[in-house]
């Protein structure tokens, strides 16, 4: 027959009985079974004589358990030509799934700002039978939400206890949608989503004033739900706040776990400055992984963007990597200039200088008697030469809390006006500050 034929049509067929002199065959459909009725019935009987001795009758069965493989395998088939046809003449090819390999949960900097969806991302990845659904994680572009969704995905098919999880943006979901219904494959789209053990979509936000494919999430979203599966979800706002979006899908998107995602705080900001250096296998000196953290405070790529400038920069134009290149590379690759926060760290440089100490010795949480009064020093030359608070002071020097800065500037001021030497000293630094 060749191994094409015999592969087409005899690679799934099961036996089923053999009574007498009938034997029955099990096929997955009926036609299948008349293709094999039509065509194969005398090879098949001729080859049952040379093992028996004789030519039993063949009687071909629809069998359940093949009907539904061989439908499983036609929709996913299907489901796959949906998601590469959505995208054939694309040239961002939205319709790819995009997974970044390092968008893992191991590469996620945990801070503040994303304790709590850290927290239910692992409860998810580790519980199959998670308490909430769906999760809906809002924040604004740039903090880590596709990260988190990315993360989930990568966990979920490592660990290889049989889910599935399936990701995609908004946008891919709606574009096989819209092709699914034109090429009559609507069935295999389905089968794909509704059967994910956990379904991730992105920009959610994306569907805005789409009624019928808000119609098809929130069919999903039921299907899921009804299987114990898990949906997660993230956009922009929160979903309060999508507009245009029918209502009962905005209160199942609230039913579940509704998690915000904040900007970033200083000490996660240097430690995702961090964690993207290991990556690369680079180093960068510490001052001036601060300085960069505190020029960018809000939007991460932009923060993680900066760093790759300054390495380029520097690899450039082979120059050591300091505050001052990181200033020149900042400026001159049209990064925005730095906010004037940045200058905390000409405070702890001059006033390290004037006492002989490292800078990383006054952000110190175990002080010696040489750099207890330089540290107390800075944090009143750091109120007074820039526009931090008292809190973002205590942050920096690794304080307990803003109390110690209110503490260290009281102290301060009660031993200047004791001590006029060290009164010029402090007034002599915070001018070469300003002049920095």
């Amino acid at each position: 027959m060749g191994d094409q034929r015999f592969s087409l049509w005899f690679q799934n067929i099961r036996p089923l009985s053999l009574e007498g002199d009938v034997v029955r065959l099990g096929v997955p459909n009926l036609f299948v079974q008349d293709w094999l009725e039509t065509h194969f019935k005398d090879i098949l009987r001729t080859s049952l004589a040379e093992t028996f001795g004789k030519a039993p009758n063949v009687v071909f069965v629809i069998d359940a358990g093949l009907f539904q493989a061989s439908r499983k395998r036609g929709l996913e088939a299907g489901a796959e030509i949906v998601a590469e046809a959505a995208s054939a003449g694309r040239k961002d090819k939205s319709s790819a799934p995009n997974i970044r390999p390092d968008f893992t949960i191991r590469n996620f900097v945990v801070g503040s700002c994303n304790k709590l969806l850290h927290a239910c991302a692992l409860e998810i990845i580790e519980s199959p039978a998670c308490p909430f659904s769906p999760l809906f994680i809002h924040g604004l572009s740039g903090l880590g939400k596709t990260h988190a969704l990315q993360a989930i995905w990568h966990e979920v098919r490592a660990r290889g206890d049989g889910r599935k999880a399936e990701y995609l943006s908004a946008e891919t979901f709606t574009n096989q949608f819209v092709y699914a219904i034109r090429n009559n494959r609507l069935d295999a789209f389905r089968h794909r989503f509704r059967n994910a053990d956990v379904l991730l979509i992105d920009d959610v936000h994306f569907i805005n004033n789409k009624r019928g494919v808000q119609e098809e999430l929130l069919h999903t979203f039921e299907a899921l739900d009804n299987r114990q599966r898990r949906l997660v979800l993230a956009s922009d706002v929160h979903p309060k706040m999508l507009m245009r979006i029918k209502e009962t899908l905005i209160s199942r998107f609230a039913s579940g776990m509704v998690v915000g995602i904040g900007q970033p705080d200083f000490t996660t900001r240097v430690a995702i400055l961090k964690a993207k250096l290991r990556q690369q296998r680079r180093r960068v000196p510490e001052d001036v992984l601060r300085y960069i953290a505190r020029g960018f405070e809000g939007n991460v790529r932009e923060l993680t963007g900066a760093v790759t400038s300054v390495l380029a920069y520097a690899g450039l134009t082979g120059e050591r990597i300091d505050i001052r290149l990181a200033r020149t590379a900042l400026s001159e690759l049209g990064r925005p200039p730095q906010s004037p926060l940045a200058a905390i760290e000409n405070v702890e440089t001059i006033v390290a200088r004037h006492y002989g100490v490292k800078p990383a010795q006054l952000r110190s949480r175990r002080q010696t008697r040489a750099t207890r009064l330089p540290r107390r020093i800075c944090m009143v030359l750091a109120r007074e030469c820039t526009h931090f608070s008292c809190r973002e002071i205590a942050e920096h020097f690794n304080a307990a809390n803003h109390s110690t800065v209110v503490f260290a500037c009281k102290r301060m001021a009660e031993q200047r006006r004791q001590d006029p030497r060290l009164n010029e000293l402090v007034a002599a630094m915070a001018e070469e500050i300003k002049k920095a």
